[in-house]
């Protein structure tokens, strides 16, 4: 990612990729790695924060069958959009409302399995008045987690299930999602465990692919305001090397492997739509049998992975993403 914005300099977007690449790391090590004092690094990113430039989330990452995941096209009705997006926002199974287009909006939805994504969608989005169509993309899951050789970890502890996900871990990714880099003694009162074990969890969260920890960088700082959405068909047996080329094309963010038609979505971001043509152009020379189905742009994120954005792009609240979440909370007053 571009982070050449004027509002950072370039120890911030120094530290910005530190922190993408370690979310995390301490201070000291942030400090080491970008050659400034540990409390200058802190000083910095508590700027950043606190400013809403930046910050650092953890969201479920729905690997091995923990959750499940998808994306939701809606047609809302001439001038309805506003009052869906009202609908919608405060759920914690929507993870990201995207609007992209006068009546049209892509949704990220999770939910403990893939038959409570149907009733997300059947029982609860396809019912507010101003929706008039939805089509679902259901996320294929990514690999499994590599398993651990034995005596290479702890042992871990018992834990009561909630779904697939323990109590305590679903516990400690809504601790997190506000702010990821909260210290672990406070995350351990938070939690109710020893600050030992919250480092444990934590790590064995992210390496089994429960969560995933991300650093993200509000819209007024970022070079590339331009975000476009492409639906795609691969060829079924050369998907994985289409989705490895299509990943290393410079202003792609996001190739996303679907249980359907088109089985691929392809997030891109660049600093003007001309660029997307260029995009277009060498997706048809480096992956000559992917057809692109569909294009929509995004013109506003309202929610980006939990986080409710205002309409420049910088974050107001957080409302964590818990696909475990036990009821609806499509009520449609603003959040």
């Amino acid at each position: 990612m571009d982070l050449s914005g004027a509002l950072l300099d370039d120890t911030d977007t120094a530290l910005v990729r530190a922190l993408r690449a370690s979310p995390r790391s301490s201070w000291t090590q942030l400090g080491h790695a970008l050659g400034i004092h540990p409390a200058t690094a802190a000083r910095r990113w508590k700027r950043l924060r606190d400013a809403g430039w930046a910050w650092v989330t953890a969201f479920p990452a729905l690997r091995d069958g923990a959750a499940s995941g998808a994306f939701l096209e809606v047609d809302c009705a001439p001038g309805g959009a506003e009052r869906v997006i009202d609908a919608v926002l405060p759920d914690p199974r929507v993870a990201s409302v995207e609007r992209t287009g006068d009546a049209g909006l892509l949704l990220t939805v999770v939910a403990a399995d893939v038959p409570a994504l149907s009733a997300l969608v059947l029982e609860g989005i396809d019912q507010l008045p101003d929706v008039r169509a939805t089509r679902l993309h259901v996320m294929a899951p990514p690999p499994a987690a590599t398993p651990r050789r034995a005596g290479s970890e702890q042992p871990r502890p018992e834990l009561s299930p909630v779904g697939a996900v323990a109590a305590e871990h679903r516990a400690l990714l809504l601790a997190l999602a506000p702010d990821a880099r909260r210290p672990a003694a406070e995350l351990a009162e938070r939690v109710g465990a020893s600050a030992s074990a919250v480092r444990r969890r934590i790590r064995t969260m992210v390496e089994d692919g429960i969560i995933a920890l991300r650093c993200e960088v509000a819209q007024p700082v970022r070079s590339s305001p331009v975000v476009a959405h492409y639906w795609a068909a691969a060829p079924v047996g050369e998907l994985a090397g289409y989705v490895r080329a299509v990943r290393s094309l410079p202003p792609v963010i996001r190739c996303a492997k679907l249980n359907s038609a088109a089985n691929l979505l392809i997030t891109a971001r660049t600093d003007s739509e001309n660029k997307l043509g260029q995009l277009e152009l060498a997706l048809a020379k480096q992956c000559p049998e992917l057809h692109l189905t569909g294009r929509v742009l995004t013109s506003r994120t309202w929610k980006l992975r939990g986080w409710l954005l205002d309409e420049h792009g910088v974050p107001r609240s957080c409302r964590p993403v818990d696909p475990w979440s036990p009821s609806p909370a499509l009520s449609g007053d603003p959040p």
